[in-house]
């Protein structure tokens, strides 16, 4: 009997009358809370207004935990000349052959 009520109530439209019902009873209770604090200048209706206001959006899920994103980024060594001008230098030193001077190139 417990087993099949357990399992009723965890199924999704009865964790949503559920949730749909708990946030009525604490709207409910903010509002009794909210005009005695602002009203009566009541500290304490103010504190429990705070509390079931938290304990609602918790309910929600509007209090998601605070994340913390971290990059970690490599920095490399810039190489001189572009990835052009390193294959052809490599293919040089291959043939044996010197660098053209600026004033030799095509």
């Amino acid at each position: 009997m417990l087993d099949e009520h357990a399992a009723e109530m965890l199924r999704p439209a009865s964790r949503a009358a559920m949730l749909a019902l708990e946030v009525s009873r604490l709207e409910t209770l903010e509002a009794v809370f909210l005009r005695q604090a602002i009203e009566k200048m009541d500290a304490t209706a103010g504190t429990l207004w705070v509390k079931i206001s938290q304990r609602k959006a918790a309910l929600c899920g509007l209090d998601q935990p605070a994340t913390i994103r971290m990059d970690v980024t490599t920095v490399t060594e810039h190489q001189d000349g572009t990835s052009t001008e390193r294959m052809l230098e490599v293919i040089r030193r291959l043939r044996n052959e010197h660098e053209p001077k600026p004033d030799e190139e095509q």
